[in-house]
Order: C-alpha cells, then structure tokens, then sequence
C-alpha cells in the first residue's frame, strides 16, 4: 500500500488515494491468465477409443470455472476391434463429426466499418474549445490500476474540449503526460517542464477536439445503432470522457503491462446506483487514459469503451430486474464491435496471437468471482470475441442487443439468441479452429510418447491427423467435463499447414 502511493505521487500531486476497493471495472488491457488445478492420480478417469486412419481428436472442457486440467494421451497399438470404454459420467457422449471447409478467424484484408458523418466535422480546435467563463470544474473518483488492486483517485479535472454530445476533462496535475519534447518526444522534467505547460495543454486540447470528432461523427452513431443509445444521466446533456492517469508507469513492480487504456465503471451507467461520482443518478463517464493511441487504435478504445457504456445503459432499459450479464461475455461484446471497427487493432491482434499460440490455456467462460484481474484479461477475450463472430454471423445486426437483453443466465443467452445448447455452440468453435487458416498447435498422438497438456476449461486443442490405426487412452480428472469429438478430416483439409507438439507438456 505504502508502495501505491509513492507511485502515484510521483505522477502528479493528488488528493489522497482512499483504502484499496476493487472494482468491478471494464478495462481495455492485457494479461496471462494464471491457472491452476487439484488433481490426484486417483481422481482422474481413463477412456479408450478406437481412432482410424485419417481421423483427428477434438479435445475440449465444458467446466464453466475457468478452472485448469491435466489430460494426457496415449497411443496404443491397434489390437483388432475395440469398442469404445464407457464413458464417465461426468463426460458428455463422444460424437464424430466432419471437419468443415477451411475457415479465416480474422482476415488481414477486413477493412474498418464505413461511417456516415452523424454530426458535421468542426473546422478548427476553438470551435470545440469552451469559454473561460463556460469552463466546468468538477470532482471525479478515477480507477488507478496498481498491480492485483484497483485503487480510488479522487481528483478534480477541468473541462478542456466540448462538443455536441461529448465533453472532454483533463485531471488536474495529469496535464505532465503531454510535457514532450517536440523533436525527440522525451519526457520533460524541472523547469523545461514548467515552461512546456503551455505546449502541454494545446497537446491535450488537439488529443481531446479529435476524441470528440471521432465520437460524435463516427463512433457513437455506429455503437449505439448496434446496442442502445448512452443515457445522460447527470442531465448535462453530453457523455463525459475523463483524460487522467489510469495505471502505475515506468519500471515498477505493480505496473499493468501493457497499461490500462481505458475502462467503465458499471455504477456511472446506473440510475439511483451506489456510485462514487453522482449521489445516485450516475455520471455516465469513460475514463480514458492521457496516453491514448493515436489513429486506428484510437477508434478501437473508443468503440471498445463505448460499447461497455451502452451495453450498461441497456441493461438498465427493462424496469424488472434481469440476471447479470457475465464479465467475460460483456468484452466479448466489445471486442465484437471493437474489431467491427478497428479489425486491425493491435490491442486485438496481440491477445489473438497469444491464444493461437496456446488456445487449449484461455477459458471462454471465467466466473466473476475469480480473484486475479489477471484471469480476466489477456487471451481468453480474444477468443471469446472470435467465438461470437463464429456463433452470431449468421443472426440479425441486433443479436448483440438481444443477447444484452436476455433474462437468461450465463451461456444461456447465447442459447436464447442462437437456439442452439451451448454444448453443440462448443464444439462447433473448436471444429472452427481446426479448419481455420490459423497456426494453432496440433497434438501428434500416433507416437510412442505420451501427451501431457494442459486445458483450461471452456477451452479445447486437437490432435493431429492419425496415419496409422490405433487407440487412443485419454486420461483427464472428472471435473474437467471432457467434450470428445472424433473428427473426420475433409479432402481440402488434409494437407493443411500446422505447428506440431509431440509428446510435451504445454
């Protein structure tokens, strides 16, 4: 705690940070999950199976606790006909299906969305730009991300840029975030720093005119067609973004790696919440980092951000109460309309690469309650958004608003939007991703060497195509509720290109 707040006073002076309060916050970020899983040799099931020549092995967990198994296979000599060993209860039926036509989980050539101008572009800055006398100064409570904790910084900010629906504020004292030196963009310190205020300012003005030019003529439009419009709770008439510190920078133990960009609190979305901004009518603000990306990228945090924002709003449209929208499924949503958007986005691009790397190790499903901001961040939202681009493409432009909008509980929303189980949805995404044109890992399994790995649950990985006859023994605990596919390979799939694990652990 002593450490948090050296950290923090070395950014700018500040008020006080209150005690650490996690937050139930939506943060545009990345992390590793950290996993882990309690088993015993005595507590894990054995299974056989019979595998022909050209066959492949679909392997996927249905535990919905974002909890990690211990699976491993080995291959076995053909010993004439084998019937399959009884399946563990606990496990559904194994099924065979044929894998489908090559599949692309996110192509290089997409282009952003093409908006339509909602409101005219402004001509210069000033346009945008209030009055001293128009000014507002006003009170935030902005999330700090410290390490595993998320911290309360109260501060005071002043209203720099102002448009039609949106106004900009810069936290007072985080102005320093724009102190650069032109020719070389390295930070300023001591009195080259003090005489850069004015530069500063008219940096953070220009970042702010193009926030507002970018929301109002593009972003906001497209987000709210697709979900709901964003309410303006504190009857200012404009969705306010807060500009400020949002994460420890620098080489510090406790720092987000990459740092927050971006993030929603639910509470600033709800009338009559417990929220800190607002006594109880809410405050309907995104808090945005000084460090925003600039281009592409920005469109991307503001779509993602905005995204959180109206899925909250919609939330609070139906007046009877309706279950909890899980968190893993509301990034999902975002990253949805973040990639509409922005299909290029680095954010993206980075977590997709490091699930293809180890897709059996990201959940789809993480419960809530899991402790680790880490678990929530990182690879598992890519492949939860590339599992709604592959279960949704084929439903109407407001499945994500019916999928908001449903009372139901968890996965049973995807169902409701679907028609489908979420069982079948399940191995339907992993039989996406084995023909997809992605590298993922594949298992070799017709070997002499045993496979040790590693799964996640609501995760899944594959083996590779069987050249020889044989059975497969699959070992696996009970818990991990092992979905099992036997996968018939299509011509146009056989000579596929892939990077192979044999025999290791993952």
């Amino acid at each position: 705690m002593l450490f948090v707040v050296a950290a923090i006073s070395r950014i700018a002076t500040r008020p006080e940070i209150p005690a650490a309060k996690p937050e139930p916050l939506i943060s545009h970020s990345v992390q590793r999950p950290i996993l882990s899983a309690h088993e015993s040799d005595a507590e894990r099931c054995s299974l056989q199976i019979p595998v022909n020549i050209g066959q492949a092995v679909l392997l996927g967990s249905l535990d919905q606790s974002a909890g990690m198994h211990s699976v491993q296979l080995t291959w076995l000599d053909d010993a004439g006909e084998l019937a399959v060993d009884d399946v563990p209860n606990t496990w559904p039926p194994l099924v065979t299906r044929t894998l489908p036509e090559p599949s692309v989980l996110l192509n290089d050539e997409q282009r952003p969305v093409q908006f339509e101008p909602a409101i005219p572009a402004s001509t210069a800055s000033q346009d945008l730009k209030p009055s001293a006398a128009d000014r507002r100064h006003r009170r935030f409570v902005v999330p700090f991300f410290c390490g595993q904790l998320v911290h309360d910084r109260v501060v005071m900010a002043t209203e720099i840029a102002r448009g039609q629906r949106v106004s900009v504020y810069l936290a007072d004292g985080d102005a320093g975030a724009y102190e650069t030196d032109s020719a070389t963009g390295s930070s300023l310190s001591g009195e080259l720093a003090v005489t850069s205020l004015v530069h500063s300012q008219a940096a953070a003005l220009e970042v702010a005119t193009d926030i507002i030019q970018r929301a109002e003529q593009r972003l906001l439009p497209f987000v709210e067609h697709r979900l709901c419009r964003i309410a303006d709770l504190d009857g200012d008439g404009r969705l306010s973004l807060v500009l400020a510190e949002l994460s420890v920078e620098g080489p510090d133990d406790q720092r987000i790696e990459p740092p927050v960009t971006g993030c929603v609190r639910p509470d600033d979305f709800r009338v009559g919440g417990t929220d800190l901004n607002h006594d109880g009518s809410g405050c309907d603000i995104v808090y945005l980092t000084c460090r925003l990306p600039e281009g592409e990228e920005r469109d991307a945090v503001l779509a993602h951000e905005f995204a959180h924002a109206a899925t909250f709003c919609l939330l609070n449209e139906r007046p009877d109460p309706l279950s909890e929208l899980p968190g893993w499924l509301n990034e999902a949503i975002a990253h949805v309309i973040e990639h509409q958007v922005s299909p290029h986005s680095v954010n993206l691009k980075n977590r997709l690469q490091r699930f293809i790397q180890e897709p059996s190790g990201f959940p789809l499903v993480i419960p809530d309650g899991l402790p680790h901001l880490t678990v929530r961040r990182g690879p598992a939202r890519a492949a939860a958004c590339l599992f709604l681009n592959a279960t949704l493409p084929r439903h109407s432009d407001d499945c994500l608003r019916r999928l908001v909008q449903s009372s139901e509980a968890g996965v049973g929303r995807l169902e409701y939007v679907t028609g489908r189980d979420f069982r079948e949805l399940f191995r339907d995404w992993g039989l996406f991703m084995m023909a997809s044109t992605g590298r993922f890992p594949e298992y070799c399994i017709d070997s002499d060497q045993d496979v040790l790995l590693r799964l996640a649950g609501t995760s899944c990985t594959w083996t590779t195509t069987a050249t020889q006859k044989g059975v497969l023994h699959i070992q696996a605990p009970p818990d991990a509720r092992l979905q099992i596919t036997i996968v018939n390979q299509t011509s146009s799939t056989t000579g596929r290109q892939v990077r192979r694990h044999a025999g290791s652990s993952h």
